[in-house]
């Protein structure tokens, strides 16, 4: 389980203050759970779960923050429309190649789905937990905040301000790799947004997760696409949030 000092998906000031507490409670409530008979750790280790992932929502709210039991639940910590969404999109791409801006439970959902999935991350403490149970067609990279201050690459959080991760966001330029999917859903997404068009195959497509944060409204490719917003219930989370899915018109 990680730490809430390296939680991976943060909001705003005061969204975050109420996620860390909602964690702890979920947590504790996990842990009087899993004394008795009412809780039923998910015994899935290796492959796709079959039928709606909603069914799987009540579990989930259980699992906030915790890769290894998310992973178990063969769920991403998006909007369950975006899920259906991307499964099905995957399914439909011929040996599909996956890049992703921000790493967990997502990475290996994907890696499931995927023939190859890139995934970068900027926290060590949560790369190590994901570096434990990532299948082997995950090449994963650990990209900190540059030593050498960038104001472009600014990171947009409150707490990360004064840090800046252009070797996180040229992560994938360096690639130098086509991709039929990228996750948009870490550091500096502006700039990730950017350069993100340049780098899809036909017919590929983004996909932008806490779209409805402010500090991530209005953020789109730069050229015309296909815009998809999916609102609605989204696994470890009592409330609504949104993921929005840019596809390459044709």
């Amino acid at each position: 389980m990680v730490t809430l000092s390296s939680l991976a998906q943060p909001g705003d000031r005061k969204l975050l203050g109420l996620k860390v507490q909602y964690a702890k409670c979920m947590w504790a409530a996990r842990s009087i759970l899993s004394r008795s008979s009412l809780y039923h750790r998910p015994s899935n280790t290796i492959g796709i779960l079959p039928g709606d992932p909603r069914k799987r929502y009540l579990q989930s709210l259980l699992a906030i923050y915790d890769v290894k039991e998310m992973s178990r639940l063969d769920l991403a910590w998006w909007t369950f429309d975006a899920i259906e969404w991307a499964d099905n999109f995957l399914q439909s791409r011929e040996a599909p190649s996956v890049f992703e801006f921000g790493s967990g439970a997502s990475t290996i959902w994907l890696a499931r789905r995927a023939a190859k999935v890139t995934s970068v991350e900027d926290d060590h403490d949560f790369f190590k937990t994901v570096s434990e149970i990532k299948p082997s067609n995950v090449n994963y990279h650990l990209h900190q905040a540059d030593t050498a201050f960038d104001a472009k690459y600014e990171a947009s959080r409150h707490d990360l301000r004064g840090q800046s991760y252009k070797n996180y966001v040229t992560a994938l330029t360096s690639n130098r790799e086509l991709h039929d999917l990228i996750i948009i859903d870490g550091r500096c997404r502006q700039r990730c947004m950017e350069i993100a068009p340049l780098h899809l195959k036909p017919g590929g497509a983004i996909l932008l997760d806490n779209s409805d944060m402010a500090r991530f409204r209005g953020i789109t490719p730069g050229i015309e696409m296909k815009t998809i917003v999916t609102q609605g219930l989204t696994p470890c989370l009592p409330y609504p949030t949104e993921t929005t899915i840019f596809s390459s018109l044709g």
